[in-house]
């Protein structure tokens, strides 16, 4: 997966912000990264039978 440098420099820039530290480049790169593909497993869409489930659960 390839990052731009202005992706890079963003998530710095986020880091830093919510974090209270500014971030290397490389460590900024990586951490993108490995959000990312955290975020493609987890938010994905249900399958059709996981709705149904979901449909089946209480609302808190």
């Amino acid at each position: 997966m390839q990052l731009t440098e202005e992706d890079i420099e963003e998530f710095q820039n986020l880091y830093e912000r919510k974090c209270g530290r500014r971030i290397e480049k490389a460590e900024a790169q990586a951490k993108a990264i490995s959000l990312i593909r955290l975020m493609q497993i987890v938010y994905r869409p249900l399958t059709d039978e996981e709705q149904r489930i979901a449909e089946t659960l209480p609302t808190l």
